[in-house]
């Protein structure tokens, strides 16, 4: 198993959260693993609810982890700790959050409580696809693929489809 974390792709998420991440060295990276090894178990994990992320930058991360065209994906919903760098500066970033032991962040000035919401859900459905209906993943990573690139408006419209 090959675990990378990206957490976001957001260079206002990248700079606040001083967590510099090299796409072009990651696909580079990536690209060299599909290449030797068939199938590999590839693991990437992503955050939502970072300061400075929005709901479109969190979909523009989630593009670019399915682009690499992983096994699983861990989305985690951030956790603003105790005495943590975000904890010191909650009201810098109006960031908003659970008091109680788990920490997670409710909104911050530019992720609401409704799109840490919608961010939830997305991440819920695609860890479940990517993990449990290997046909549908590597649909969505064919077409991907041959069509514009844009993995994550595959997976967005097969969801809206599995909704109504």
């Amino acid at each position: 198993m090959l675990f990378r974390s990206i957490q976001s792709i957001s260079p206002e998420v990248q700079r606040i959260s001083n967590r510099p991440f090299d796409t072009t060295g990651a696909k580079r990276i990536i690209a060299e693993i599909h290449k030797n090894i068939k199938d590999p178990y590839l693991v990437l994990d992503v955050m939502f609810g970072l300061p400075g992320d929005t709901l479109n930058s969190f979909k523009q991360t989630l593009n670019f982890t399915l682009s690499l065209k992983p096994r699983k994906i861990f989305a985690f919903h951030t956790l603003i700790l105790p005495n943590s760098e975000f904890y010191q500066d909650k009201y810098r970033y109006g960031i908003n959050f659970q008091e109680d032991a788990s920490h997670r962040v409710i909104e911050t000035r530019t992720f609401s409580k409704d799109e840490i919401n919608i961010a939830r859900k997305i991440t819920v459905y695609l860890t479940s696809i990517l993990l449990k209906v290997p046909l549908i993943r590597n649909m969505i990573y064919f077409l991907g693929d041959e069509g514009d690139k844009n993995f994550f408006g595959l997976y967005d419209g097969f969801i809206e489809y599995l909704e109504k």
